[in-house]
């Protein structure tokens, strides 16, 4: 390090700042060196240290490399903290190891570390991954029970499980049960629901959502447009379609590539070919539009 040239003795933090600094890059092999170097001047790495390395380590599937620096770890009595279990549960869910997920977990609460709100998402979008969404509810309702208060982005989680899983109405429930709660849902929540209800061919109230929306002060985005665009042209209502695609500039967003091409392929679909032709014609004449 230039800072040993200048006759300056780099510390822990100096370290761990750096380490966290290349594994934000995805620099992991340049990481793993520079943590090499720290333990070769006898500098002992603190839990920051490991938890920037297997966060970097996880992030680029080297989930065995990060289990094994977790192991190190412990052999040093170096405390893992609920961001070093958060890590590994986050990791171990999204590859559909949901038994070593828990495991982690029965091991945080041995240690005295209680699962956080984090924790507790994580292993509900673990289940959720594999259309599991009893065990998601399970896994909700033990939150709610060990005080753990739940926030927006475990309903997001919960409401889009029940989604992909075709289960509308306990999704309908969840998104009911934010405002009893006193949580404000987002746009994230309202197009996943949105884009629930347009695939369950349930339209009618896929608007009426969109709608409510607007009058709670939530602001759609493009996506929202999008969604709710190609719902209608798979409900054949496509001049409602043609308005909420005029709407969108009329609210200063602008249509992107799936925007036209949801619409055009609609226009397509009923035989207005003319209209769909000059759709088309806009698009390609837009700066930065691919066909």
């Amino acid at each position: 390090m230039k800072m040993d040239n200048a006759g300056c003795q780099p510390n822990v933090v100096t370290y761990s700042t750096l380490i966290d600094s290349l594994c934000k890059d995805r620099l992991v092999e340049e990481a793993l060196d520079i943590f090499s170097e720290m333990k070769s001047k006898r500098i002992q790495p603190n839990v920051v240290s490991y938890n920037s390395l297997m966060h970097g380590l996880c992030n680029s599937d080297q989930q065995e490399e990060a289990s094994a620096l977790f192991n190190e770890m412990t052999s040093f009595i170096i405390m893992p903290d609920a961001v070093t279990f958060n890590i590994l549960v986050d990791t171990l869910c999204k590859k559909g190891k949901i038994s070593e997920a828990q495991g982690i977990v029965k091991t945080m609460i041995e240690k005295g570390v209680e699962p956080s709100t984090v924790t507790y998402s994580s292993l509900m979008n673990g289940y959720l991954l594999q259309n599991r969404v009893f065990e998601a509810r399970k896994v909700f309702n033990a939150m709610i029970t060990r005080g753990c208060i739940p926030d927006v982005l475990s309903y997001n989680i919960l409401i889009n499980g029940c989604c992909k899983a075709q289960r509308i109405d306990e999704a309908k429930q969840f998104f009911d049960e934010m405002s009893f709660r006193g949580l404000i849902p987002n746009t994230a929540t309202y197009n996943t629901l949105v884009s629930g209800l347009s695939q369950a061919g349930r339209i009618f109230e896929a608007k009426e959502l969109f709608k409510n929306m607007h009058v709670q002060g939530c602001m759609p985005n493009v996506l929202s447009y999008n969604i709710l665009i190609n719902g209608s042209c798979k409900a054949l209502r496509i001049d409602e379609a043609k308005q909420l695609f005029d709407e969108m500039s009329f609210r200063g967003l602008i249509p992107n590539t799936a925007s036209y091409n949801t619409l055009i392929s609609g226009l397509f679909q009923v035989g207005r070919i003319l209209e769909a032709e000059d759709q088309a014609f806009q698009g390609y004449a837009c700066p930065g539009l691919l066909p």
